[in-house]
């Protein structure tokens, strides 16, 4: 099999690298830690001492650090913009539109609302004011599914391009279609089943909170709710953290939803305060980054005193921020599953072996 036919990372261990379970792979497949592969590395995939590793495509060929992870992602965008930028961009204004369209009445309204004096609101019957809401929860929840199945999409397409950049291959957007649209259906059953483990979370730790609250003691309850918010946002972290790595296998190793996830959490938990960690930091520079982009368009729209175009200002700057951001975090996600998986299964062996055929 070529690298890039359907990606080199179909391993559902541990049978060996690109093969199902019950097939026997060449003797160069599935190194495991502790044994010696190709270009003299030492056990586990770790470069020689004696030589550089190989670096054919964005990242060199051995566990990397959180510099070289950054370093890979940006360099995957500058290797391919075509795709990992245009196309951000293009389905990112796709899904914004959407968002604006679905939510400009609700918009006009609640400007309508805020120019009203106090008295006329007084008077203003709640049948408006229902309509305006269900109009509000009706385009905001068009919004939320179109950007949903968007940027599930997109992460997909994105994570792929990352991987046969890393051996060396610049895809184009129709070698990437082709590699992942099997996938799409399993990609957004990942994420509606991530989310519904989010939701599932925070659930439970309301349906506590009411219980507490249920008791009539006004200590209990504070305490109560200080230690569940606590633990929720524990139990949302290690949510997250256990299943950041499953978009990834299910995109490069062709596995189901289920086996994704039991993949993630095997590759995580041995490295879950690395992971965690990359991860926070990470999201936290996204959401910098995206301030950063966004906060000139709010100034600019209160200087120009104008509602209507303070909030196409505000789409626009969230079009650039997502634009930017998206392939990025998409990048970085892929690189530290290319990361745990080095230093984990030998990876490298597998990816040099890839990069010669690409």
């Amino acid at each position: 099999m070529s690298a890039g036919s359907s990606g080199w990372g179909e391993v559902p261990p541990p049978g060996g690298y690109g093969q199902q379970p019950g097939q026997q792979g060449p003797p160069s497949y599935g190194q495991q830690p502790g044994s010696y592969g190709q270009y003299g590395q030492q056990p586990g995939g770790f470069p020689p001492a004696w030589g550089p590793a190989p670096q054919p495509g964005i990242i060199p060929l051995r566990p990397l650090t959180i510099g070289e992870i950054y370093d890979g992602a940006i360099r995957s965008i500058r290797t391919n913009p075509a795709v990992m930028f245009v196309l951000s961009a293009v389905l990112v204004a796709l899904a914004t539109v959407v968002q604006g369209v679905a939510t400009w009445s609700f918009f006009e309204d609640l400007n309508a609302l805020v120019g009203m004096d106090p008295a006329q609101m007084e008077n203003m019957a709640t049948g408006p004011l229902l309509a305006t809401l269900q109009s509000a929860l009706i385009g905001y929840a068009i919004s939320g599914f179109v950007s949903f199945l968007i940027t599930t999409i997109l992460n997909g397409l994105l994570i792929h391009a990352v991987s046969q950049a890393v051996i060396g291959r610049k895809m184009s957007l129709e070698e990437v279609w082709r590699a992942t649209k099997g996938q799409i259906p399993r990609l957004l059953a990942l994420s509606l089943v991530v989310s519904l483990l989010l939701i599932l979370v925070v659930g439970l730790s309301v349906g506590i909170i009411v219980l507490l609250a249920l008791s009539g003691s006004t200590a209990l309850m504070a305490l109560g709710t200080v230690v569940m918010l606590l633990v929720t946002l524990a139990s949302m972290l290690a949510v997250v953290t256990l299943t950041v790595l499953a978009t990834p296998a299910l995109v490069l190793e062709r596995a189901k939803v289920f086996t994704a996830l039991r993949r993630s959490v095997t590759l995580t938990k041995k490295m879950f305060w690395r992971v965690l960690g990359i991860y926070l930091l990470t999201a936290l520079l996204v959401a910098v980054l995206t301030s950063v982009i966004s906060y000139p368009a709010s100034m600019i729209g209160q200087i120009l005193g104008s509602a209507t175009g303070s909030y196409l200002l505000s789409l626009v700057a969230g079009v650039i921020a997502m634009a930017v951001t998206t392939p990025f975090m998409a990048a970085v996600t892929a690189l530290l599953y290319i990361d745990v998986r080095i230093r984990l299964e030998g990876l490298d062996v597998e990816l040099a072996r890839a990069a010669q055929e690409a």
